[in-house]
């Protein structure tokens, strides 16, 4: 019978070593004394602190300081090499690399990295770097917090355009159930990058929301950007752009990003089988103009 190399069959001799090692560590558990460094509790009493001292970057020592863990993949990675099956323990750790939030802890005869998952918050990198540091757990890069989440925003969007659908569902079923018409009455707005002053609409981006008045919740959105670093930069320096995952989708005024949102929203609820019957927004009558021209001469609006 073939071998599966990873975690699957094994053959009679490494499964007799395999007990032979168990039960080497088991003995040399019991008997053998680790390093007081080891089992030293690591809970860091701040009150009894009389100075402080800058821990370097680079440090080695995978028992200093804290770190966020995922206890189903440091389970995982312990209960064996995946090249000799060897069991691990992590009181035998000799090393660890940190890459951000995400860290590679290195055990005698392994090669597995258990790794931290990192966590995006709606927060800048200085204020995630403040909130690591007063938990003991090693500072991120600006460049690496930028990487994760452009590779999350496609993850992210997926998600949102899912939970559109089902709320859209259950809107259109309350609006059936409650006034026997599929006509859903809907609150817009729309926010920008920066602020207009009343004479100035230079904001280089702008988003915008849709909330079913039945289940409060969101039934669409959308975003224009007139910017992309990217682009940008190849037109300055006069070459064509690398492939990227480029958001640059308006070269209007700030100022009609609103309405063409608000109808390309609108028009997407249509094309799903239902319609919009009345809308709730502020009191610029620009918006309403368009849906009647683009989308419905009867459709209604409430301020």
């Amino acid at each position: 019978m073939g071998r599966k190399l990873k975690g699957g069959f094994k053959t009679r001799q490494q499964k007799e070593r395999l007990k032979k090692v168990s039960a080497g560590l088991l003995e040399r558990r019991n008997n053998v004394d680790l390093d007081p460094s080891v089992l030293q509790l690591h809970d860091h009493c701040y009150s009894s602190l009389d100075s402080e001292q800058n821990v370097p970057s680079n440090v080695k020592s995978w028992n200093s300081g804290r770190r966020i863990v995922e206890l189903g993949v440091l389970a995982e990675g312990l209960s064996g090499c995946k090249k000799c099956g060897l069991p691990l323990q992590l009181a035998y750790a000799s090393d660890i690399l940190t890459y951000g939030l995400s860290a590679i802890i290195k055990v005698n005869t392994t090669k597995r990295t258990p790794k931290v998952p990192m966590v995006h918050t709606g927060i800048g990198g200085r204020q995630v770097n403040s909130f690591l540091t007063a938990l003991n757990i090693p500072p991120v890069s600006n460049t690496l917090l930028s990487a994760r989440q452009k590779e999350s925003g496609s993850a992210i969007e997926t998600v949102a355009e899912t939970t559109i659908a089902e709320c859209l569902s259950q809107e259109i079923d309350i609006t059936k159930q409650k006034f026997d018409s599929n006509e859903l009455t809907v609150s817009v707005d729309g926010a920008w990058q920066k602020r207009g002053s009343g004479r100035s609409y230079d904001s280089l981006s702008g988003h915008c929301s849709m909330i079913g008045t039945e289940t409060g919740k969101v039934l669409g959105f959308s975003v224009r950007s007139k910017y992309c670093k990217m682009c940008d930069e190849a037109t300055r320096k006069g070459v064509q752009a690398k492939t990227h995952d480029c958001r640059m989708n308006w070269d209007g005024s700030a100022k009609a990003m609103e309405q063409d949102m608000v109808v390309e929203m609108v028009q997407s609820i249509k094309s799903k089988g239902s319609n919009v019957g009345t809308i709730i927004a502020d009191d610029d009558t620009t918006t309403i103009a368009r849906l009647r021209k683009s989308v419905d001469p009867n459709i209604k609006k409430n301020v």
